[in-house]
């Protein structure tokens, strides 16, 4: 996925981006949960982008950590 193009909605075009993984927070069921995750953000502006791969892959990880917490197998 690196090297790929995405659009950014501040800079108006198609750019390059950074990946970085950081630790996120995400709710569920009123509970709020840590987990590592990716943030994308433009290579032009720094501006955070929305990658639909990378958006599916922080909610993988936020649902593992669900799982986890309640005793169930994280999925890989």
């Amino acid at each position: 996925m690196d090297n790929q193009k995405v659009f950014c909605e501040s800079c108006r075009e198609d750019v390059e981006y950074i990946g970085e993984t950081t630790l996120m927070n995400g709710t569920i069921n009123g509970r709020t949960y840590s987990y590592p995750g990716r943030e994308i953000r433009c290579a032009k502006c720094g501006a955070l982008l929305f990658v639909p791969e990378i958006i599916d892959a922080n909610l993988d990880s936020l649902y593992n950590a669900f799982r986890k917490e309640h005793g169930n197998i994280p999925r890989n």
